[in-house]
């Protein structure tokens, strides 16, 4: 073989090995994408199952919310209630004080 056949061979052949090594490269970097896509598939699936668990979370506290406006307007109506028996409660009071005092008067008339 001649000089230059020769250095054309090594040529190629260093370009060979180039190329292999080259493609273990590609091989090692597509393994490692393919990693790097199943750990954020599993970093995906875990956000969105706290997401859902979060959005549970703030539908429960808004039914618990909407269930205590509903006690607060019950109690504010029964306050409203009790202010309105308080208020007959004295009136009734205050009648039977006016009677019981009608009553004395009238005891105290008749024993003179």
């Amino acid at each position: 073989m001649t000089n230059e056949l020769e250095n054309r061979i090594t040529a190629l052949e260093d370009k060979a090995f180039a190329a292999v090594e080259i493609a273990r490269e590609a091989r090692n970097t597509a393994s490692m994408a393919e990693l790097s896509a199943h750990n954020a598939s599993h970093l995906a699936d875990d956000i969105h199952a706290r997401l859902s668990g979060h959005g549970r979370t703030l539908e429960a506290l808004r039914e618990t919310q909407v269930e205590q406006g509903q006690w607060i307007a019950e109690l504010r109506d029964l306050r409203g209630k009790v202010d309105r028996l308080e208020g007959e409660m004295r009136e009734g009071f205050t009648k039977v004080n006016l009677g019981v005092s009608q009553i004395l008067a009238t005891l105290n008339n008749i024993g003179r």
